[in-house]
């Protein structure tokens, strides 16, 4: 997308947070659609006195982030196995797992631990199935067999979630870790 073009951002809920509705705002927001970073400032919308509505200023380029600390060869193993045991999402640029969940893993930009990956979105096709639970499942799995630490910034609703699956709160950070086996 180029500068000051209206953007149509998939946002994570701490994303959302950050958009100053009612005031004017700029923050930096990750599209979960494309997995993009963008400088955001807000512009008016139809309602007066909100700024809802967002233009992007720039992009954020890769080399404008600090490359994460970790094992190289943990990570690329772990995203090797996690490509091959899901497909591309049509629409976003989600994975699909089993035909049951979506989900996308990054390396984060500013990681706590070595050798850990971010679960930015996962969402079950069937509610209260099951799959939810299964995918997560897997995937802390797979991240034990790869010694991964597991970060999410889940939704509040969620967090009782994540807990149930080992994942535990350090310090004053909003994020969830969960290390390989479940010790941190």
């Amino acid at each position: 997308m180029a500068s000051n073009e209206r953007a149509a951002l998939r946002l994570s809920p701490e994303d959302y947070a950050k958009i100053g509705q009612g005031h004017e705002w700029q923050a930096d927001l990750i599209d979960l659609a494309t997995l993009r970073s963008y400088t955001v400032c807000g512009c008016p919308c139809t309602v007066p006195g909100c700024f809802c509505d967002a233009v992007i200023v720039k992009e954020i380029e890769l080399k404008d982030t600090p490359a994460p600390v970790h094992d190289n060869s943990n990570i690329a193993e772990f995203l090797n196995e996690y490509w091959l045991a899901t497909r591309p999402h049509p629409l976003t640029a989600a994975r699909v797992w089993m035909d049951r969940a979506t989900l996308t893993v990054i390396e984060p930009h500013d990681a706590l631990y070595t050798a850990s990956l971010q679960l930015v979105f996962l969402e079950a096709f069937t509610c209260g199935q099951g799959d939810g639970t299964r995918a997560i499942g897997w995937l802390c799995e797979m991240a034990d067999v790869h010694g991964i630490t597991l970060m999410v910034n889940p939704h509040v609703n969620l967090k009782a979630f994540f807990r149930k699956h080992g994942f535990q709160k350090i310090g004053p950070r909003s994020e969830l870790y969960r290390a390989p086996a479940g010790r941190l």
